[in-house]
């Protein structure tokens, strides 16, 4: 049966697939189990160390120099690695919030004098975040607020807590017993 209904270059053609399979657009996880299906189809019986070779081979470059720089001993120890690597390059990057922002960052480099104590550079800061409201019928351009800075110190709205107008410094302690 075998000989009638599967083409003479079935096997042959599976082992060219095999040889020539890259990630290239598949996830990791996508091309082990395309991998372990070729390797499954040809019959394959080999050693660890070939079977792990023949399969960085096609991975990505990116992912194949990292786990080249890590332990393994098993199959499944490179297949798990290269996921986690793919993970974490998929991650997003992290962004800095938009308060993170230096002070003088916000000063225009026309004007020539900055404003004169951190309060104003704040109110500045705030009256630039802040978005202008022109048309607040129309539901299409209604326009969301910037939201303040709060001061990790005194919870106020408008500053943060290199900037707080509260010097004073309040112990666990003394709080409690304020609020008893």
């Amino acid at each position: 049966m075998r000989k009638r209904f599967v083409p003479q270059t079935y096997r042959r053609e599976l082992f060219v697939r095999l040889n020539s399979l890259h990630q290239t657009t598949l996830s990791v996880k996508q091309y082990i189990k395309e991998f372990e299906r070729l390797t499954m189809a040809c019959h394959i019986q080999e050693e660890d160390k070939q079977k792990i070779a023949r399969f960085l081979v096609g991975l990505k470059k990116s992912i194949t120099n990292i786990v080249e720089l890590q332990q393994y001993v098993t199959f499944d120890d490179v297949c798990i690695l290269a996921s986690k690597i793919e993970r974490q390059q998929n991650e997003p990057r992290f962004q800095k919030p938009l308060w993170f922002n230096k002070p003088a960052a916000s000063l225009d480099a026309s004007s020539s004098t900055p404003p004169t104590s951190t309060t104003d550079l704040a109110s500045d800061k705030l009256k630039a975040t802040e978005p202008s409201t022109t048309s607040t019928t129309d539901p299409s351009n209604a326009t969301i607020k910037a939201k303040k800075p709060q001061c990790f110190r005194c919870q106020g709205l408008g500053h943060i807590a290199r900037n707080c107008p509260n010097t004073t410094l309040t112990t666990r302690e003394e709080l409690i017993c304020y609020l008893e």
